[in-house]
């Protein structure tokens, strides 16, 4: 892992493109020699890295972050002991019907789904169902969903 963290230093103090490539692409390639905690705390890393660019509008890292949450989501490392946040069952759904990967996040809606906390799992699946619809722009059964499903903590799960 010593080359992993060096890799990931290196993209800490200087965040442009080459370093998130080789650290992303390290990352992914060699997986089983790394400890999955290693392993979680490089990926959660890197998605923060893009979602920070996101934040900055530069979507151009749309289907990249995407396509990282993808691999992910493959490698088994996205699930924290068994759970998603809300927060990044979200973002994972805005990064998909961005890319307008439709048939892809209504399986990832259907799958993960068990795994949110329960106390935000309707509202979350919700808002995601919702948003799925919206990017559809299937207007009349987004706003028919969320009237039927009286989403209360919307604002708190739109990050």
């Amino acid at each position: 892992p010593i080359k992993l963290y060096l890799l990931f230093e290196k993209l800490l103090s200087d965040k442009n493109d080459k370093n998130l490539d080789n650290a992303e692409q390290f990352l992914f390639e060699n997986t089983e020699n790394l400890y999955i905690e290693d392993t979680k705390k490089c990926f959660t890393h890197l998605i923060n890295v893009y979602a920070n660019y996101l934040r900055n509008n530069k979507l151009e890292y749309v289907p990249i972050a995407l396509r990282v949450f993808k691999k992910g989501i493959e490698m088994g490392i996205v699930l924290d002991k068994d759970n998603i946040t809300s927060v990044r069952f979200t973002n994972i759904v805005n990064l998909a019907c961005q890319q307008q990967d439709f048939d892809w996040v209504q399986t990832f809606i259907k799958d993960f789904q068990i795994y949110l906390n329960k106390s935000e799992k309707r509202e979350t699946v919700l808002l995601a169902k919702a948003n799925l619809l919206f990017s559809k722009e299937n207007y009349d059964e987004t706003i028919k969903l969320l009237n039927e499903g009286k989403c209360k903590n919307m604002g708190n799960e739109a990050k």
